[in-house]
Order: C-alpha cells, then structure tokens, then sequence
C-alpha cells in the first residue's frame, strides 16, 4: 500500500501542475478572444477548443455555460489557483471590453506566476515523496526482522 499510495501522491502533484497550466492556455484564450472579437463569455467557452477546457480538468462533453460552472465542475487542487481561477470567473464579463482586457492579463500574470512556483517545487516535492516513502519501507523492514 505504501507504493500505491507514493504513486498516488506523485500523479496528484503532477495533476495541479498541467491544471494551472491548463487554467492559464484558457486565460490566454479568453484575453485574445475579448480582446479581438469582443467576444461574450457564454461565447468563448462554446468555441473554446475541448483541448483546454480538459487541460483544466473539465471532463464534460459540452461546453460549460459560463466561468463559473466551469470552475464548479474542475477540480482545482492548488488552493491559491482555485481562489484565482475564482475571482476571475466572477469577474470576466462585468466590465467594457478594455477593462476585461487588463484584468485578463492580471489574472494571466498572476495564474502564471503560481504555475511557475508549483513548477519550481515540483522536483522538490518528487523527490520528498520517494524519500518518504522509501524510509517507510525500510522502517517497515527493520520491524519485521
């Protein structure tokens, strides 16, 4: 079980890694989408390519209705970018298209600056995993000797 349970650990570290990075190809997309077609979000998420809503973890087959489903129905395991991912789902769509703009590429900078922070732990915490779990089987061992 402590095998199963290392490779649990190291999948569920690799998965909130590929959903922000998931969430920040869906920012890019909305930005450019405001940006050049004026484009409403009911809009954006029906021809948003199925490729990144499942980068972020949607697994359903139509396109959600609006930001907010979408975020209801991922599961965002970085508390950080879930909160992010949140206040941006709230916010796209209440504001003339140059203040959409701007606060796309704010949730952009900063959805992108978490990505880089899990990126950068990710070997750490890999590595933490093993060892652990590695140190686990050794005691178990030592125990049953």
């Amino acid at each position: 079980s402590g095998i199963y349970l290392c490779s649990h650990r190291l999948k569920a570290i690799s998965k909130r890694l590929a959903v922000v990075r998931g969430l920040c190809a869906l920012l890019r997309y909305t930005k450019g989408q405001i940006e050049n077609y004026s484009m409403p979000c009911a809009e954006i998420l029906s021809r948003c390519p199925h490729e990144i809503l499942t980068l972020c973890g949607y697994e359903g087959n139509e396109p959600p209705s609006d930001f907010l489903e979408l975020c209801r129905s991922i599961e965002i395991t970085d508390a950080e970018a879930e909160r992010l991912f949140y206040d941006f789902a709230e916010d796209v769509g209440s504001s003339y298209r140059t203040e959409q703009v701007r606060r796309c590429e704010e949730f952009l900078i900063r959805m992108s600056e978490r990505e880089r922070d899990i990126a950068s732990r990710l070997p750490i915490e890999k590595k933490l995993t093993l060892v652990l779990s590695a140190s686990a089987l050794l005691a178990v061992l030592i125990l049953a000797l």
